[in-house]
């Protein structure tokens, strides 16, 4: 739904009823939805910080970034997993996950490319089902897939993201 000048609005459909899901002051982009209703997307503040939400149906809840960071939620799984990127005054964009209530930068979970620099992954991030998420650093595509632990190693950490692995796609 669109508002006056440039301030949108995103609402739910279902069964017939338009839902609007709120704002954190000026306005409200939704970006994906999954299976269980669940929608993803940005809400902006009164100080034109835009901040990542997750909407449950009846509640926007801050995917806090902190710093004074601008953030955006791209998509989310059937698990609730939700992707996006971070992204400063520079506009250089970083990518994170958000599961279990627990922001994660995917940077951090990486090990460094091959000239030993750490990578800066974000924007166009996506996630599926297997918690697989394909997104890009400016000079390729990378597929990002989840490494869960041993449940015998690590009993209290199963089922939740403590790593992932890269594979590159070379452009050409």
């Amino acid at each position: 739904v669109t508002g006056s000048g440039n301030v949108t609005q995103a609402f739910s459909y279902l069964n017939g009823t338009v839902n609007n899901l709120g704002s954190f002051g000026i306005g409200t982009d939704a970006y994906a939805i999954n299976n269980s209703g669940t929608i993803v997307g940005s809400s902006t503040y009164a100080n034109n910080i835009t901040h990542a939400f997750v909407y449950n149906g009846s509640e926007l809840t801050d995917i806090d970034v902190a710093d004074e960071k601008n953030s955006v939620a791209e998509s989310i799984n059937d698990q609730g997993q939700v992707v996006g990127d971070v992204y400063g005054t520079d506009l250089v964009q970083t990518a994170f996950i958000y599961q279990n209530g627990a922001l994660t930068m995917l940077n951090s979970l990486l090990p460094p490319n091959s000239d030993g620099n750490p990578y800066n992954i974000g924007g166009n991030i996506l996630i599926n089902n297997a918690g697989e998420i394909v997104c890009t650093d400016g000079t390729g595509v990378f597929l990002l897939t989840p490494i869960v632990p041993t449940p015998n190693v690590v009993p209290m950490m199963s089922g939740l993201l403590v790593g992932m692995t890269l594979i590159r796609s070379e452009e050409h």
